[in-house]
């Protein structure tokens, strides 16, 4: 399982980084965007807690152009390497398509230990969505490798992600993504940094994204993510 995980990573990472890079040229069809975040986990038992996010996605170019979501997750931590999350989220945009969204999804990630402090992560999600009221389903798989480090009293978690998308309204994988990254833990801790207790963490990040069905096709955001866990 290990070496498969491996490959997968590896194949996500080449052939985004691949659909990015034929594109390199075209910078008139890309757009810049800010992605602010603020993700709050409150431990229900052991092995349950809630997870609520808000996060705003704002165009550089197009001032009028922006997006908010909101989400309320269960997620559920089962023998110690898998994360179970289901949940709601609503997205409203604005700009010259406004769209509203309505979406239900389920979502696991397993958590495998590599040598040297590394991990590999894989993510599959499965969603459900009303896009103005019309019905459709999108499949997405990220593959991430994250090493932590000591940094005095914190932790540096530096890593690196590729991400595909399957849109049934196309009928095909329509969305490529590269993020690479680095998480800061303001409280050194130890294992698998699935099920964080009593810490905050910053999540500042890059993202290439490549879209065969949006308009524009490319975009480059820099995200930053406050997470506090209680």
């Amino acid at each position: 399982m290990l070496t498969t995980n491996l490959e997968r990573t590896l194949f996500f990472l080449v052939i985004s980084g691949a659909a990015f890079t034929a594109q390199a040229q075209q910078a008139s069809n890309t757009e810049h965007e800010v992605w602010p975040e603020i993700q709050i986990f409150i431990p229900l038992s052991e092995r349950f807690r809630l997870f609520i996010m808000v996060r705003e996605q704002r165009s550089a170019e197009a001032l009028d152009k922006s997006e908010g979501v909101a989400g309320l997750h269960l997620d559920y931590f089962w023998k110690n390497k898998w994360l179970l999350r289901t949940g709601y989220r609503y997205r409203r945009s604005f700009g010259p398509r406004p769209v509203n969204e309505n979406r239900w999804l389920f979502e696991g990630t397993y958590s495998q230990p590599l040598p040297k402090q590394f991990t590999l992560r894989d993510r599959s999600v499965e969603e459900f969505r009303w896009l103005n009221g019309n019905f459709s389903t999108r499949f997405r798989n990220r593959a991430m490798l994250e090493r932590k480090l000591g940094l005095g009293k914190r932790s540096l978690v530096p890593y690196a992600a590729g991400e595909i998308f399957y849109d049934t309204r196309f009928d095909s994988f329509n969305r490529y993504r590269v993020t690479t990254g680095v998480r800061i833990l303001f409280k050194e801790t130890n294992g698998l940094l699935l099920n964080l207790r009593r810490q905050k963490t910053l999540d500042v990040y890059y993202v290439w994204q490549h879209d065969t069905h949006a308009q524009p096709a490319r975009v480059q955001a820099l995200g930053i993510i406050l997470g506090i866990n209680f």
